[in-house]
């Protein structure tokens, strides 16, 4: 009896292992790294927007965004993988930030208001509805307007991104 509990214990393993065995994941197709530098009138941009657009037949995009010191590299799939080989047209582009919400630090605030008073002086229509700006040139944030284009190959590249 012993001996049939193990060999159906054996043939349940083998039938799991054979089924983990045939259980793959899709893999992505392979990608470079693409690392640069945004620039705007010769001084780092920090915290610009980097778009890679694909032109090439089945391409995928590819993003970054670039540091204080106005380093990016890309990314497709995985954090920094890079971009996929092929022709790219490239935007870029860096919005303000929206105002930081009222605190101790604002003018407006009031430590001995009440609950009610704060309630009374809400008034929805003072909400700052500004849309945010791009800090970069209009023309540069759009990939059929920027004028920039990089082909990305078979091997680890850069491009830096002049701005004027």
């Amino acid at each position: 009896m012993k001996f049939i509990l193990d060999c159906r214990h054996a043939i349940v393993c083998c039938a799991a292992l054979a089924m983990l065995g045939g259980c793959s994941t899709e893999s992505n197709p392979p990608t470079y790294p693409v690392t640069g530098t945004v620039t705007y009138k010769g001084a780092p941009v920090d915290g610009a927007t980097i778009i890679f657009t694909s032109i090439s037949e089945g391409g995928e995009g590819a993003t970054g965004k670039s540091d204080a010191e106005g380093k990016y590299s890309l990314t497709t799939y995985v954090n920094g993988d890079g971009a996929r080989p092929g022709d790219y047209m490239i935007k870029v582009f860096k919005f303000d930030s929206p105002p930081p919400p009222p605190s101790e630090s604002s003018p407006d605030f009031n430590p001995d208001s009440t609950l009610e008073e704060e309630e009374e002086s809400y008034d929805p229509n003072e909400i700052d509805n500004s849309p945010v700006k791009n800090e970069l040139p209009v023309q540069y944030s759009k990939e059929t307007t920027s004028g920039l284009q990089h082909t990305v190959g078979e091997s680890e590249s850069s491009f830096d991104i002049v701005l004027d």
